[in-house]
């Protein structure tokens, strides 16, 4: 997956772009990304199905600003975040760093797929009903209900799909690395889980195979 720093920033130019096309002026200055932002994480949400949503004719939502200015938000709270799954539409956005495409392809849902059809056949019933969650986009409200409806639909005589979303997982990159820090660099079990410049020059990926898998 790409770095979250980046996709959010992609989003949130989605979002701007939106507002922007309803009379919302919002620039690329630090306190606007700001504004953006802050309206992403209090108001989007991923839709099941995003023609459904649009004909729910859903009211408006409302968003203070920091200069207590309040606004009305409406569509454009899905809309935004509809990228994650149709990048090549680009939910009409604009944006100055390129397509949605350059970060997720044909879509998160597609990635993910991309990544369990490239492990052993053996593996792959057990990696489609393990699909985790992790990161601060992660917590959109729907996207784990979307990204498992989506890989369900791309494996409908395959094995069952399972998508986690655990509480925690804002926090599991952070959780990850600080488990891995607390090891110790002369822990027997450690060792055997690095991967020297040496064997990777002279093994290659199948080095991290060997050891990590």
């Amino acid at each position: 997956m790409p770095e979250q720093g980046d996709t959010r920033s992609a989003l949130d130019e989605c979002l701007a772009g939106q507002l922007n096309a309803r009379g919302l002026v919002f620039t690329s200055m630090e306190y606007d990304r700001k504004e953006v932002r802050s309206i992403r994480e209090k108001l989007a949400y991923v839709a099941m199905n995003t023609a459904s949503e649009v004909a729910k004719a859903l009211p408006e939502a409302t968003h203070q600003l920091l200069d207590g200015q309040e606004i009305a938000v409406g569509n454009e709270r899905f809309l935004c975040m509809e990228g994650l799954f149709s990048p090549a539409t680009d939910g009409a956005c604009t944006f100055s760093s390129g397509s949605l495409t350059r970060f997720f392809g044909e879509g998160l849902h597609c990635m993910a797929r991309d990544a369990v059809v490239a492990c052993d056949t053996e593996l792959r019933a057990a990696l489609l009903a393990n699909v985790v969650l992790s990161g601060e986009l992660s917590t959109c409200p729907g996207l784990a209900e979307r990204l498992q409806n989506e890989l369900a639909a791309l494996h409908p005589d395959g094995p069952p799909v399972a998508v986690h979303a655990l509480p925690e997982r804002h926090l599991l990159p952070w959780v990850g690395g600080s488990k891995l820090a607390a090891l110790s660099a002369g822990d027997s079990a450690f060792k055997g889980m690095c991967v020297t410049a040496q064997e990777y020059a002279h093994e290659g990926a199948s080095a991290i195979h060997r050891k990590c898998i």
